[in-house]
């Protein structure tokens, strides 16, 4: 929805996609949106290594594989679990000019694909939390149509307690034998991001959480590492886009984690590093992938074992770890993995002398933007006036969008 795209014709396995305009300005993220995912569970694995004498290897330090796990579109109603869904509006000053009304149009349809047996509350926060109800209540068309006019009548302003409402959300105990689903719908524009991710990392038990960013610039970080923490996933919707039909696909892939409890068995294989370490959960019609560094060639049969439903499951794949193997993009895909596990760890990780050291490292030698690394041009002539003296010359730089 963000630019002009041409898809070129997929060959097994790929499809190629390029801007259009090929003079395109980067003053605005790219945004691609597709489907992925069959009628069953697939497991694929692309790898990346380079002899130490390629000169194409600077920067590699070992081999790098990627492991996808790619569920069904779709779960069928036995395989859920019972869910109590949590609406968390953000209807802050921030939000005004379009942004609540995205975020309405999305929590009525997540209000819309409530399942019978699931329960349900909303809440909507700015300078406080106002709930719609005192405790979550069972799902009938009643309730849902209350649960509408409660969202109708929300208007825009005041502060974003961000941290106050995620609290209010997670904190009362969960009826046993349900998960409860937070959706997150704000902008993300708050000052004590570090704040918002401890609380909810120190609230979360079995609950999950499903941030919906709001806007043309949703703090992304901050909603990043919430679904991140909360085990679950992270939608981004512009203030143009159709953003029930978005949130439909919200609905339908958050409706049950479709596996739970994921954990891999590498069958032996020389894996050194795994990113992100702590597996999240699998949600249909959402690819995981999971990098890993290994030290030597290999081949043997991974098991992926994971809850489907509250019963046990296996998933076999034959990996083959190559002794070479040209696909860059999977050693950038662990870099990019493994800073973000950095960046999650414990409360007040980031400040730690040893974290930054270690993002610092991984930008240095894989060529990344981070928190620690950028990107500089110098540009080392120089423009002489008349009579000798140095002229300053001002560069324009380009506004975002």
């Amino acid at each position: 929805p963000s630019h002009d795209l041409v898809v070129e014709p997929p060959a097994p396995g790929r499809t190629t996609i390029r801007l259009a305009a090929r003079d395109e300005l980067p003053n605005r993220g790219l945004v691609i949106r597709f489907r992925a995912g069959d009628q069953r569970t697939a497991l694929t694995a692309t790898a990346h290594r380079l002899p130490a004498t390629d000169p194409a290897a600077a920067g590699d330090d070992g081999g790098y594989a990627l492991l996808t796990i790619v569920p069904p579109l779709a779960v069928s109603v036995d395989e859920r679990t019972a869910r109590e869904v949590i609406i968390l509006i953000d209807r802050s000053g921030s939000m005004a000019d379009g942004g609540l009304a995205q975020a309405q149009a999305v929590a009525r349809t997540i209000v819309a694909g409530t399942d019978p047996g699931d329960t349900l509350n909303v809440l909507a926060f700015a300078d406080d939390v106002a709930r719609w109800v005192a405790t979550p209540v069972t799902v009938d068309e009643w309730n849902r149509g209350e649960a509408t006019r409660f969202i109708d009548d929300l208007i825009a302003g005041g502060g974003t307690p961000l941290a106050t409402g995620v609290l209010a959300a997670l904190d009362e105990p969960v009826e046993p034998g349900r998960i409860r689903a937070v959706y997150v719908i704000s902008d993300g524009l708050v000052g004590d991001d570090d704040v918002v991710v401890s609380a909810a990392r120190g609230s979360l038990g079995s609950n999950r959480i499903y941030p919906i960013g709001i806007g043309a610039a949703p703090n992304r970080a901050l909603l990043d590492d919430l679904a991140r923490v909360g085990r679950g996933f992270v939608t981004y919707v512009g203030l143009t886009e159709p953003a029930a039909a978005i949130a439909a696909g919200v609905v339908t892939r958050s409706r049950a984690p479709y596996l739970t409890d994921v954990t891999i068995d590498w069958g032996g294989l020389a894996v050194t590093e795994q990113a992100p370490g702590l597996l999240p959960d699998v949600h249909a019609g959402l690819p995981l992938a999971v990098a890993v560094r290994y030290a030597a060639p290999g081949h043997a049969t991974v098991i992926v074992r994971a809850t489907l439903a509250g019963r046990p499951v296996t998933y076999p794949a034959v990996v083959d770890l190559p002794a070479r193997a040209d696909a860059p993009a999977v050693r950038l895909a662990w870099a990019r993995a493994r800073i973000d596990d950095l960046l999650a760890g414990e409360e007040g990780a980031r400040a730690l002398p040893t974290v930054s050291s270690a993002i610092e490292a991984l930008g240095l030698r894989h060529g990344l933007v981070t928190r620690e690394t950028s990107f500089v041009a110098v540009d080392r002539t120089r423009v002489i006036a008349p009579g000798g003296a140095a002229q300053v010359i001002e560069a324009p730089a380009t506004v975002p969008e």
